[in-house]
């Protein structure tokens, strides 16, 4: 259950997530914060405790705009959006809520540092996430391509990353590998997809000296591992 993160106690050096749907949607707890991405096919009523939502873009598997305005109903946290799913989003969220998030846009929930990078994915506007809190950084890709330009994570000294497998157009496991390898993060967890089993195989393979993880839906886990 995705509520079950919050009897995970997280100390600064630590970070809980859950991963809550095939797609791209977590929820990550810092020491002082909640946060969800994407959430798509879930129920609002399990997210009421979030200090805000952040979306990637407006594809159908990252933005629900009826869900995304029930959280905010229910929480009244606020929504940081790209472009794309800002628009969809205008008019039905409080002005003053709703913000607009744009390659180089950096935020602060709470004890949370939120910064906004480059997506390679066929959208409007779309966007990767790094999030940082008590000395952790979990860099959120959605379903972006890999590309030369993740490579500027590297200076953040990622801990997690999230890794494409599969769903999103040309997506593979090898697919994940590639991001992980432009990263470099401590540990790799795949997602968005299936062949979560095989993304790690290659990845032992070709870049052993990142770790593994495969996260089971709607469970929760805290990092380090």
């Amino acid at each position: 259950m995705i509520e079950d993160v919050k009897s995970v106690a997280v100390a600064p050096g630590e970070i809980a997530f859950v991963w809550f749907n095939k797609y791209s949607g977590v929820v990550v707890k810092t020491p002082h914060a909640y946060l969800v991405i994407d959430p798509v096919d879930v129920s609002p009523s399990s997210l009421d405790f979030v200090d805000a939502v952040l979306i990637t873009h407006e594809h159908y598997d990252h933005l629900h705009v009826p869900t995304v305005v029930r959280i905010h109903e229910l929480t009244n946290c606020p929504v940081i959006a790209d472009k794309g799913s800002y628009l969809s989003l205008k008019g039905k969220i409080s002005e003053e809520k709703l913000k607009m998030a744009t390659v180089g846009s950096t935020f602060e929930i709470r004890d949370a540092k939120i910064r906004a990078f480059e997506s390679k994915h066929p959208a409007m506007e779309p966007l990767t996430y790094l999030i940082e809190a008590g000395g952790v950084r979990l860099y959120h890709t959605s379903d972006s391509a890999p590309f030369p330009g993740m490579e500027k994570l590297r200076a953040y000294d990622v801990d997690l990353c999230f890794c494409t497998v599969g769903i999103a157009p040309g997506a593979s496991p090898r697919y994940g590998v590639e991001i992980a390898k432009f990263v470099k993060p401590k540990c790799a967890v795949p997602y968005h997809g299936r062949g979560l089993e095989e993304f790690c195989r290659i990845l032992s393979e070709e870049a052993p000296d990142i770790k593994c993880f495969i996260a089971d839906r709607e469970k929760p886990y805290k990092y380090p591992f």
